[in-house]
């Protein structure tokens, strides 16, 4: 999955608009199937969120994307690399320990991508 990083549209505010959503989606799940859909909805959500998260802190505080160099193909591909690893990290935990229930999890997780794409051309349009 691609992530755009202009001056317009950095990744935080892609990352904060999957926090909201992710909020969102729990309080309806939470509001129509209970506690535990709602938890597996969050949980979901946030196996997606937090490796971006870690995605944005390493290409914006290790490698220093002030400066006027543009970061190389080694640098975006570690980056790259560890937030997959996070990721199915993250996965593992979330199936293996938590239990959660596989559709509101795969739900929210889908949600969380389809926000990762749609919200660049969203603030697009906006300007």
């Amino acid at each position: 999955m691609s992530v755009i990083v202009t001056k317009d549209i950095t990744i935080g505010k892609i990352i904060s608009y999957q926090i909201i959503v992710c909020l969102i989606a729990s309080l309806i799940l939470l509001c129509f199937k209970g506690y535990f859909w709602a938890l597996s909805g969050f949980i979901g959500g946030m196996v997606i969120c937090l490796p971006n998260s870690i995605f944005m802190l390493l290409i914006h505080c290790i490698f220093d994307v002030s400066s006027d160099r543009p970061l190389s193909s080694q640098q975006l591909i570690v980056s790259w690399l560890v937030k997959l690893a996070f990721t199915v990290g993250l996965l593992v935990l979330a199936i293996g320990v938590f239990n959660v229930e596989m559709l509101p999890f795969c739900i929210v997780i889908l949600l969380m991508w389809v926000v990762h794409v749609l919200i660049p051309i969203l603030i697009k349009k906006h300007k």
